[in-house]
């Protein structure tokens, strides 16, 4: 064997050997270094501050189906979530909002007090499919569609635009705004579309530190990253509130900004009713039930272990959420050391009404779900973490959609199957 073959087949030995050690490697970093930043990263949605907000089209969700043998949900070509074929004589009813409105299973940080499934509900199991199942009951001889549009992290003027752009082509009779705890940094920031805009720049674009001559996606950039941070990952955070711990009295000394600053959201919202009264459109906004605002429900003893969890900063240490509220106040003037207190108090104090007069002016319905929940019983499990619902919760918010739907008559009983 010649020299020159030797040293090619050596080259490609040590080659192959480097190759593999590094593929094992960046498989390591993946499951035990990264595992939490990976799962965050959601590819299930294209999303922007000012446009666009919409669900991918034909994507298969990881699906909780409560050990029945049900399919993964997929979404339809547009991107939706139903169980039923459109038909010419049927009522249309969209459900929107975020991902409690939705149906997604639990934070998983919060698995390590108390379990519960992490997947999305399964139509059957969610608000929109009990919701439905309902109104067939209710309305025998009518032919109702219910169509799940809500999304992770979607807010109160997304879903406006969705409207305006995609959902006003699809002649629907109402829609149902499942909003909340999304909307509280928008509120409170005075610029919902700059400050979602913004925050999902900075949780993209620095989700890694990457070398700018590496491409993002490859191995070597993952190993660049781990040892340039010496093995230890920072975990970003993509909720901007800081936790503060202190009473009403502090909420109190800001609150007056908080109002301020809230006429933005308020403006936006009645856009979006008027627009829809404009368009014989039925609307019936909710603020969600929460679990760290006040009042609230007597809490069972799993969900008072998961109210004591900050739902704002999932591990970040008090030094960088200190730094990290520093930067967005000098950048943004975006108030945050209070948010905590304002998840707590301000729909309560100010928010409910103020959404209550803005959509009776357009005609529309209103239901504050949050108040609402305090009359489900205290042994009576709701929350599976800051805002997302048990089952239980899903057919209590049922219950009370079809309640209003039935009080105002939102649904006639004309059209025969």
């Amino acid at each position: 064997m010649s020299s020159l073959l030797k040293y090619i087949l050596y080259c490609l030995f040590w080659l192959s050997i480097t190759v593999t050690s590094m593929e094992i490697l960046s498989g390591y970093l993946l499951k035990n270094k990264y595992s939490d930043t990976l799962n965050k990263v959601r590819y299930n949605r294209t999303l922007s501050g000012y446009t666009i907000f919409e669900n991918t089209p034909n994507f298969s969700h990881q699906t909780y189906n409560n050990g029945s043998n049900g399919l993964d949900i997929v979404t339809d070509s547009n991107g939706y979530i139903c169980n039923r074929p459109n038909r010419d004589d049927q009522f249309l009813i969209f459900i929107n909002g975020g991902s409690g409105a939705m149906g997604a299973g639990q934070s998983p940080r919060y698995n390590k007090l108390h379990q519960y499934p992490t997947e999305i509900y399964s139509f059957e199991l969610s608000i929109a499919g009990i919701l439905q199942s309902k109104l067939d009951s209710m309305f025998p001889n009518k032919y109702v569609k219910v169509v799940n549009a809500a999304s992770y992290t979607k807010t109160m003027h997304q879903s406006y635009i969705e409207y305006i752009t995609k959902i006003s082509k699809l002649d629907i009779d109402m829609i149902i705004q499942i909003d909340g705890f999304n909307d509280l940094g928008p509120i409170l920031s005075g610029h919902p579309a700059n400050f979602i805009s913004n925050l999902w720049l900075d949780y993209y674009v620095g989700i890694t530190y990457s070398n700018p001559n590496i491409t993002p996606s490859s191995t070597l950039n993952l190993l660049y990253d781990f040892f340039k941070h010496k093995g230890k990952h920072t975990k970003i955070s993509y909720r901007t509130y800081a936790y503060d711990n202190n009473d009403k009295e502090d909420y109190k000394r800001s609150s007056s900004k908080y109002k301020t600053n809230s006429r933005r959201f308020i403006q936006l919202l009645d856009y979006y009713a008027n627009t829809l009264s404009k368009d014989s459109v039925s609307f019936l906004y909710c603020i969600q039930p929460i679990l760290n605002r006040t009042p609230n429900k007597v809490l069972t003893e799993k969900e008072s272990a998961f109210a004591n969890l900050n739902p704002l900063y999932d591990d970040m240490a008090p030094e960088e959420i200190t730094s990290f509220i520093a930067s967005y106040d000098e950048e943004n003037g975006i108030i945050l050391k209070q948010s905590m207190l304002a998840l707590k108090y301000f729909y309560t104090d100010f928010m409910s009404d103020e959404i209550e007069q803005t959509i009776n002016k357009n005609k529309g319905h209103f239901i504050d779900l949050g108040m609402q929940i305090t009359q489900v019983d205290g042994n009576v499990d709701v929350y599976t973490d800051y805002c997302h619902l048990t089952q239980s919760g899903n057919n209590f918010v049922a219950e009370q959609l079809v309640n209003i739907i039935i009080q105002n008559e939102l649904i006639s009983n004309d059209i025969q199957l």
